[in-house]
């Protein structure tokens, strides 16, 4: 993976947890609230984040053939 893509993939997801942290404290709710929601809709997106990631070097994976996924692997 190339230093731009990992770069890319670390942005979207950077950007996309700060986007959701800051909506979800911008909104209106009691503490309680807001700590479960917090947790909730923290864990679901970590886990889309991880998936996609997980799509992305498969699909690199299949177009790149095995060598260059190993070599990806091994940096």
């Amino acid at each position: 993976m190339s230093i731009s893509a990992k770069n890319l993939i670390g942005g979207l997801v950077i950007g996309s947890v700060l986007g959701i942290v800051t909506g979800l404290l911008v909104a209106p709710s009691s503490g309680k609230q807001m700590r479960k929601k917090l947790k909730r809709k923290s864990k679901k997106y970590s886990q889309d984040a991880i998936q996609a990631v997980k799509q992305y070097l498969e699909s690199k994976k299949k177009s790149e053939g095995k060598g260059a996924y190993y070599k990806m692997e091994a940096q």
